[in-house]
């Protein structure tokens, strides 16, 4: 470590600290007191922030054992954004605004250039969502595939979810959903909420369903995947198949999209349980009510 960067963390005086700061001791007994601002458990590094906002990016292992430990445990959780009046209504704390921007800053470099390098510190979160059974990194482009790009911008940070506006129109339900410990769960584009990707499946087997049966169309082609795809996301399907005919097949994906709108908005089988964001759901409801 730099000479400068020893007299950085332990080299000020000690002033009177607010409450979210701490003391920290180094393997050789000096003590700050500072915050942890972000822990990159990767490089096994953290960024702490002293009381007089100078803040530095450290190696873990040079703190104490205890010291080190609550490093590692430690999560980006904000609870003063709970509610003033009680506990907030998942009863969980909500990670960072801070945070969540950051996070949402890096995704919307990805999406806009998915050839740039993911900061080292949010890889862990974002590379076992791209690199899933679910997740999707290429799109068809003129019959070829090619590399995804999307440009867009941060509208709103509602707890754990950033809403995002895609200026290319080409996506128009832009979200980035994260769990209680930070990590990448749903979003848009690479990996949609279930609920999303089963309004998207029910879309297609209802635009093949009215498709008029040509010699040259291989309708079960195209509803085989879509099928499968829906079955995997856990939701009810009731009596569709793909034997059943044309008429059938309509009253049976009638159901599925009632299912949708009736229980969607707070469902997710997966754990932790993470629902849609209401302001999306609510598009997807007065998309396909009507339908």
């Amino acid at each position: 470590m730099s000479k400068f960067l020893l007299i950085f963390i332990f080299g000020f005086s000690i002033v009177a600290h607010a409450v979210e700061y701490r003391s920290f001791t180094d393997k050789e007994g000096r003590e700050i007191k500072a915050k942890i601002i972000k822990v990159n458990k990767g490089a096994k590094k953290v960024t702490l922030e002293r009381e007089n906002k100078k803040k530095a990016t450290v190696a873990i292992n040079i703190f104490s054992e205890a010291d080190q430990k609550y490093i590692e445990a430690w999560s980006p959780f904000n609870k003063d954004e709970e509610k003033k009046t009680g506990e907030s209504e998942s009863n969980q704390a909500t990670l960072s605004k801070a945070y969540m921007r950051e996070i949402a800053e890096n995704y919307l470099l990805i999406i806009g250039n998915p050839k740039k390098e993911v900061a080292e510190e949010h890889r862990d979160y974002f590379m076992p969502i791209v690199k899933s059974e679910r997740g999707r990194t290429l799109i068809i482009k003129n019959g070829k595939e090619g590399t995804l790009s999307r440009t867009g911008k941060i509208k709103a940070i509602q707890g754990n979810n950033v809403l995002i506006t895609i200026t290319d129109n080409l996506f128009d339900l832009g979200y980035l959903q994260l769990t209680d410990d930070g990590k990448f769960k749903y979003d848009g584009i690479f990996c949609p909420h279930p609920i999303h990707e089963a309004f998207l499946e029910y879309e297609g087997l209802e635009s093949l369903a009215e498709i008029a049966v040509s010699p040259k169309f291989d309708r079960l082609k195209h509803e085989k995947p879509r099928f499968t795809r829906l079955c995997k996301l856990g939701i009810p399907t009731f009596d569709y198949s793909l034997d059943l005919n044309p008429n059938r097949k309509a009253r049976e994906l009638k159901k599925i999209k009632e299912w949708l709108l009736d229980h969607g908005k707070d469902w997710d089988n997966s754990d932790p349980k993470t629902p849609l964001p209401e302001d999306v759901f609510d598009i997807l409801y007065d998309r396909y009510r009507y339908r």
